[in-house]
């Protein structure tokens, strides 16, 4: 519903691209990390665990920041189109 709405913005798709580019890489790195944490001795685990977790907290971050951008810019186009 998002992206119907904002035909009128443009230049947002290299954006976009780049943000799932982000957290496609971090969700990826996090599934290593998980595979490779699970593989370890049990008293290297925990650190591994760790920055897989911190991998998905980007992937994460990655997808919100992109989905308040759009939030943002259609809250802008309708602020300008009711003016």
């Amino acid at each position: 519903k998002i992206n119907e709405a904002l035909p009128a913005v443009r230049g947002l798709e290299a954006s976009d691209a780049e943000m799932d580019d982000l957290a496609g890489k971090a969700t990826e790195t996090f599934d290593d990390l998980m595979n490779l944490g699970m593989q370890v001795d049990s008293r290297y685990s925990a650190e591994i665990f760790a920055v897989a977790s911190s991998m998905l907290g980007h992937a994460i971050t990655a997808k919100t920041a992109k989905l308040n951008k759009k939030l943002k810019n259609l809250n802008l186009n309708r602020i300008f189109l009711n003016n």
